[in-house]
């Protein structure tokens, strides 16, 4: 029986189309998303982010990508072009520990000593702060 349902599981999600985007891949307040490629077009981003070049970072990242502005370290951006052909035109690298204003928001990326090229993402917009960081509980 499980066989058959797994099966079946692939056509059920081509005709649903993708799962929505997880309200804690979205950064409140604006139009970003972290992490959040596999969801296709998220209606209301207007900026995506990718924190590092790991598949279960960047799955949905094709070279056919048009949704919007990837946003990333330069490394990850290079990465991007080498790896999946990523249209130039649609990646913006960010240097670490350097201040940009996107959209009306303060993001600085810093080193997250993961992998090369990862970094926490630090969103700054109005009164608040948000430390985006990816992180995986090992256990006790």
């Amino acid at each position: 029986m499980a066989e058959s349902v797994s099966k079946r599981l692939p056509l059920l999600r081509s005709i649903t189309g993708p799962r929505a985007c997880p309200f804690y891949k979205r950064i409140p307040d604006t139009g970003f998303s972290v992490d959040a490629f596999r969801y296709g077009p998220i209606p209301g981003c207007s900026a995506y982010f990718l924190t590092h070049f790991h598949y279960d970072h960047y799955g949905g990242l094709t070279k056919g990508w048009s949704h919007g502005p990837v946003y990333c370290t330069p490394l990850t951006a290079r990465l991007l072009t080498i790896c999946l052909s990523l249209n130039s035109l649609y990646i913006h690298p960010l240097e670490l520990d350097k201040e940009y204003v996107i959209q009306g928001v303060k993001v600085t990326l810093l080193e997250a000593n993961h992998c090369p090229g990862a970094a926490l993402l630090h969103f700054r917009l109005h009164d608040w702060d948000l430390l985006f960081a990816h992180w995986r509980f090992q256990g006790f």
